[in-house]
């Protein structure tokens, strides 16, 4: 006959607790594994809004610098259908359906970028023009304040818009 408690091994006791603690170790780890992943998601996330606003920034910027004329449209309606645009006159809009900026002339409308932005004013102080943008992605928002001085402008005075739109000729 054998005798079965003179065999080594180990029993279904130590086996249990061995895969307890393993169990406990693999949900730590996880757990670490997954709140690293989230705080990757929420910094990728947060540098690409701050990539699109600077880049809506940078064109806005190169394209307002050389305004020889510059008009703040106050009503909606002023917005021109785009038959009616004279060559060389621009107009620059924040459409909130879209949530882009987009430039009109004589020959197209197209969006300044990809970008999506929740909210755009634009305004005028002497030789500075003035814009804010923001943007907003889950529970995330940044705005961001910039001024061009335009270098060539005409018509230099204050002028405060209640719509997010504007005319503009450059050279």
């Amino acid at each position: 006959m054998i005798n079965l408690r003179s065999q080594s091994g180990i029993t279904l006791v130590e086996l249990l607790v061995v895969l307890i603690i393993l169990s406990l170790v693999m949900a730590g780890v996880f757990s670490f594994f997954l709140m690293g992943h989230k705080t990757y998601n929420l910094g990728r996330r947060q540098a690409q809004m701050h990539h699109d606003l600077r880049l809506v920034s940078e064109l806005l910027t190169q394209e307002m610098r050389y305004a020889v004329v510059l008009t703040m449209l106050d009503d909606w309606d002023d917005l021109p259908e785009q038959a009616e645009i004279s060559p060389g006159e621009r107009f620059l809009y924040f459409d909130e359906h879209s949530g882009q900026i987009i430039i009109a002339d004589s020959q197209a409308s197209r969006p300044l970028t990809n970008a999506i932005i929740s909210e755009a004013s634009f305004w005028l102080e002497a030789d500075m023009f003035s814009f804010k943008l923001g943007i907003i992605s889950g529970d995330v928002a940044y705005s961001m304040e910039s001024s061009v001085m335009l270098l060539n402008i005409e018509n230099s005075g204050t002028m405060h818009s209640s719509v997010p739109a504007l005319r503009y000729v450059r050279p």
